[in-house]
């Protein structure tokens, strides 16, 4: 998505564009330092949890932010929705 690299920017962090595919946006993420990479195919990797590409500590990550905020997921996903679909 175009709102992925303007959301990363707002916060800090710089995107960085991969081929599509477990090992090279694995490689990427080693040779950049990367914290996190995503796939629109609903894969996610987080550098914390050797690099895995696990569903499971995304939901987790969600859990814990609705755990923070007093307010629905709706309201928390609008920030994000930028573009329509």
């Amino acid at each position: 998505s175009r709102a992925v690299p303007e959301l990363v920017a707002e916060r800090g962090g710089t995107a960085v564009r991969s081929r599509v595919g477990h090992s090279y946006i694995k490689g990427l993420m080693a040779e950049t330092g990367a914290i996190f990479g995503g796939e629109h195919s609903a894969n996610y990797y987080f550098r914390d949890f050797w690099g895995a590409d696990s569903g499971m500590l995304a939901a987790l990550h969600v859990l814990a932010a609705l755990g923070e905020q007093d307010r629905p997921l709706s309201d928390m996903m609008a920030d994000y929705q930028r573009y329509e679909a």
